[in-house]
């Protein structure tokens, strides 16, 4: 069994919950949990990126909602 090594817990997001990553959203996924410490989602995997994506896009497709640049 793995011991939990991260600081802040974890949360579950509401459903249709996606993270965008980069300015051109250039990886775009399915949140799985989500934290203080930050959050992990799931995307399929393409070309590789030489991007910046050092910013993050929220949304919450249920009810239209966006958080932008993070």
């Amino acid at each position: 069994m793995i011991s939990e090594r991260r600081r802040q817990p974890r949360f579950l997001p509401v459903e249709n919950s996606f993270a965008a990553l980069g300015a051109s959203y250039s990886k775009v996924g399915k949140i799985k949990d989500i934290g203080l410490g930050g959050l992990g989602f799931e995307y399929i995997v393409g070309e590789a990126s030489n991007k910046d994506q050092t910013r993050i896009d929220i949304f919450l497709s249920r009810n239209a909602f966006h958080l932008a640049n993070l």
